[in-house]
């Protein structure tokens, strides 16, 4: 806790909603069935659970931050076990993003205890981009980016981010763009949405506490896309009006 009265700490109604993304250009992950049951064997319910506790929830889509509902039972209850022949996994994620690392570290244990040999590569926000279009991943995590009301945009972002989703489902995604009509454009939102979950490319994986640290004098803010500041960078200003260097 903040003992300087002009530092406070805000939590939004609304968390940060993350994403699981596979490269299912891969060849361990190539089948739709395997791609699949590896998502279902993390148990996103429990996983967002564990790491967030009670405030954590998994959306229902990825462009709906209500959640899913909730599981009956114990945390792992009726999980299914990681496909076999997987093999090594590669999780890549925002280094210095607090909620994205807990996250990685909770999808290890389970991929190891089921005896897949996973890897976890923090990676600078700035570098994040190169690594996903190289596809040097099996798996990546990164919160959704709210950068417009317009939800054909947020779901164009999300989608951008992940180049082995195949050429017919970017088709889509442009042709919705012409679209006029609303009742159209919502209707073709839900099916390429869809298409993406079921195809196991990009899954929901849960939504987390935001908060927001306002105080004067705190230096080292700017703007951040993949919302990863790294507080260690932050200080405070040493100046008598607050100025940062």
């Amino acid at each position: 806790e903040l003992s300087d009265s002009r530092a406070k700490i805000f939590t939004l109604a609304e968390g940060r909603t993350y994403v699981l993304g596979l490269n299912r250009s891969a060849p361990s992950l190539a089948r739709e069935q395997t791609a699949a049951q590896l998502v279902a064997a993390l148990d996103r319910e429990a996983l967002i659970r564990e790491t967030a506790g009670p405030s954590g929830s998994v959306p229902a889509t990825l462009l709906d931050s209500r959640p899913a509902g909730d599981r009956k039972g114990s945390p792992t209850a009726g999980a299914p076990a990681v496909p076999t022949g997987v093999g090594r996994i590669d999780l890549v994620y925002a280094d210095g993003d607090p909620w994205a690392g807990l996250l990685a570290g909770k999808i290890v244990a389970r991929l190891q205890k089921a005896g897949a040999r996973p890897a976890t590569h923090p990676t600078h926000a700035a570098d994040l981009p190169g690594v996903l279009a190289r596809k040097e991943y099996h798996l990546y995590i990164l919160p959704t980016l709210a950068l417009s009301p317009d939800p054909r945009l947020r779901l164009e972002e999300m989608i951008r981010q992940n180049p082995s989703i195949p050429v017919s489902l970017m088709t889509q995604l442009r042709d919705l763009g012409k679209e006029a009509d609303p009742s159209r454009i919502a209707a073709g939102l839900s099916s390429l949405e869809e298409s993406v979950r079921a195809g196991a490319y990009i899954v929901p994986l849960g939504q987390v506490p935001r908060r927001f640290l306002v105080a004067k004098g705190i230096c080292g803010l700017h703007p951040d896309p993949f919302f990863a500041l790294d507080w260690e960078r932050l200080w405070r200003s040493r100046h008598p009006g607050g100025e940062c260097d």
